[in-house]
């Protein structure tokens, strides 16, 4: 009888390996659509599901680069993300390939919205301020956050904005909304983050390491690479930029990785040096309290104000337009420096390794 459990057990633990590790990466893809498309985008409304269908490839890159590349501090992370920006700008909408020589300065600019709002704040800080239960910094980083986010939100009232040809398509609606119209929104959305963050401690959902299987892996890969591909025979040479800037990543997550194994060489074994080396993704285990989560309703509640304000003080639209920008030129600005530092740091690191 023992035996036979036994069997039952080992033919069926694949299949809820499989299970949780897919509900792992759908909970992390709802987190950073959240960030990168449902703060980014208010006027596109409730679409989700194709979102989370094209999203869950950016996060399965960023999630098996960082077990992959043994990931073990803020520069290694925020390389990783990297990769996720240029996934969703540069393979799935295309924007950065087709900047051509100028897409690093386009890169720059989504390093400091996807990179490090999306992953680097959404992913990783929030989950980490969770479980340590910080309500300190969930109540200020969740404030600041919703103050952002209702004066980008302002940008969406600017006239080239309302009248802009990509934007006159569905789900899109520029333009003022009314306040309950954009408070139900926001807040839907809102307690959407909440309930992904709480139920990704649940059942240990939280993966420790993510180690797909070679089927797995090759069915992402096959879909990723026609994906890019299909970009390749868009814009041709105009992709040049875009291969590049991945190629560079790629490999200083790799000078990353091997400079984590140098620093350990008297180990022999390759699982026990991953077991010495703790990644983020087993930083980063543990169960959520849903007391800590609501706090994260301040984002959403705060950024109803600031909407809800400009609305009845109407500001002139040139106020907007220079607030627009600036927010633009700050992210771009951050974004590069983040993006250079970390492949600085990590090569000053590897060349320090080999000293």
């Amino acid at each position: 009888m023992n035996d036979l459990k036994n069997e039952e057990e080992a033919t069926s633990r694949p299949l809820i390996d499989f299970l949780k590790r897919m509900t792992f990466m759908i909970l992390s893809t709802l987190i950073v659509v959240f960030f990168s498309e449902k703060m980014y985008w208010y006027i596109q409304g409730y679409a989700l599901g194709e979102l989370v269908l094209f999203y869950f490839f950016g996060v399965y890159i960023f999630i098996w680069s960082i077990d992959y590349f043994q990931v073990n501090d803020f520069w290694s992370l925020f390389l990783s993300a990297m990769l996720y920006s240029l996934y969703v700008e540069g393979i799935l909408t295309g924007l950065i390939t087709a900047a051509g020589l100028a897409a690093p300065i386009l890169a720059f600019y989504y390093y400091g919205w996807h990179s490090l709002i999306s992953i680097v704040f959404g992913w990783y800080l929030l989950r980490k301020w969770l479980l340590e239960g910080n309500d300190l910094k969930l109540f200020i980083s969740s404030s600041l956050m919703g103050v952002f986010w209702g004066l980008w939100s302002l940008g969406y009232w600017l006239p080239e904005i309302v009248n802009s040809p990509e934007l006159q398509e569905e789900p899109f609606d520029p333009g003022k909304w009314r306040i309950e119209r954009y408070a139900t929104l926001v807040l839907v959305f809102g307690a959407m983050l909440i309930v992904a963050h709480w139920l990704l401690g649940k059942d240990e959902l939280w993966s420790s390491s993510f180690r797909p299987t070679r089927i797995e892996n090759g069915i992402i890969a096959i879909l990723l690479g026609g994906m890019f591909a299909l970009q390749l025979f868009l814009w041709q040479l105009l992709a040049i930029p875009l291969i590049l800037m991945f190629a560079i990543v790629f490999y200083a997550l790799k000078k990353h990785k091997e400079a984590v194994f140098r620093n350990e060489s008297e180990i022999d074994s390759y699982l026990k040096v991953i077991e010495e080396n703790h990644v983020i993704l087993e930083e980063l285990v543990g169960e959520v309290r849903l007391k800590h989560a609501a706090i994260l309703l301040i984002m959403p509640f705060i950024s109803i104000v600031v909407y809800g304000t400009a609305l009845v003080i109407d500001p002139a639209e040139y106020l907007i337009h220079n607030l627009y920008w600036t927010i633009v030129g700050v992210q771009t600005t951050v974004g590069g420096i983040l993006g250079i530092t970390a492949l600085w740091k990590t090569m000053k690191r590897v060349s320090f390794s080999q000293n």
